[in-house]
């Protein structure tokens, strides 16, 4: 295993319960700029949601919206999100790619490391889960890919 570091994953959730995001891009946003690594942010629409929106949309007869437009209109919201977050940390000249998947987040976030040849994972500890400061907790996608994930993994405490 090589220890030099070209390219960098961040995995972010861009929800509302998760305000911490910020904090993660900022790590690795200043890790790739002194190892000179380009940055590669992921954040991944949770399949399980969209059929979720889908059910409902089912079961009180809207048709206000279709799936393919939501996930469209979710793309766009985490893509925005993303790039407003860039400027707002003075990182515009950095060296990023935006990929935003659909899918179960553990299964994109591997299948990232592989296809993009990331050399270092930059994630949160903890999923929305809200327990006092003396309490460690991992979130079950944060724990899966600490186990797994053929890189090194740099966790963030939320």
């Amino acid at each position: 295993m090589s220890t030099e570091i070209k390219r960098i994953l961040v995995a972010i959730a861009l929800v509302p319960e998760y305000s911490f995001c910020q904090q993660h891009l900022s790590y690795a946003a200043y890790l790739a700029d002194k190892t000179g690594a380009s940055l590669w942010v992921l954040s991944v629409i949770n399949q399980r949601d969209i059929e979720a929106t889908a059910l409902y949309a089912r079961l009180v007869g809207s048709q206000a919206l279709g799936i393919e437009e939501f996930k469209q209109m979710e793309i766009d919201r985490r893509k925005k999100s993303i790039e407003e977050s860039i400027e707002q940390a003075g990182l515009g000249q950095l060296n990023k790619e935006i990929v935003i998947t659909i899918g179960n987040p553990y299964s994109e976030i591997m299948k990232t490391i592989e296809e993009k040849g990331i050399d270092l994972v930059v994630m949160g500890t903890r999923g929305a889960s809200k327990y006092d400061k003396y309490t460690v907790m991992t979130g079950a996608v944060a724990e899966k890919v600490f186990k797994h994930s053929p890189v090194p993994v740099l966790s963030i405490r939320n």
